[in-house]
């Protein structure tokens, strides 16, 4: 791209330099479709360039669809089930796919049987803001 812009500028500044003998010697239309050319590779460039960003755009969405869809595939026999309360999956479904949850994770998520003591403070596996 910026060499072809480099190719553009050239091309102008000897158009506008050698303007008089170029039309005298008729030679003013070779230029000017040497600048024409140069500006149409500029141009193809930049399409090529926006051809791809979005396609890599449309390429992260559709993974990331298909990551949520998953992540609702597997919930959705626990939730069923009523091994999972709907705010928890709505929970997990939100959480980012590079943040793993551990086993210990999904226990915490897991309903606690009837009775059970919850856990006590201090135990929790997220990570605390650290101190002021």
């Amino acid at each position: 791209m910026v060499t072809g812009r480099g190719e553009v500028s050239r091309n102008v500044h000897d158009l506008v330099t050698d303007a008089r003998q170029l039309v005298l010697w008729q030679r003013d239309r070779e230029r000017l479709e040497a600048v024409a050319a140069a500006d149409r590779g500029i141009a193809q460039a930049s399409v090529a360039a926006a051809r791809a960003v979005a396609t890599a755009r449309a390429v992260a969405g559709t993974v990331a669809v298909i990551g949520v869809v998953g992540t609702a595939a597997l919930l959705a026999g626990p939730l069923a089930g009523g091994e999972l309360r709907a705010p928890m999956a709505a929970l997990a479904l939100l959480l980012p796919s590079r943040w793993p949850m551990s086993s210990r994770r999904w226990q915490m998520l897991a309903p606690s049987p009837p009775g059970s003591a919850p856990p006590a403070h201090g135990s929790t596996p997220w990570p605390r803001p650290p101190p002021r």
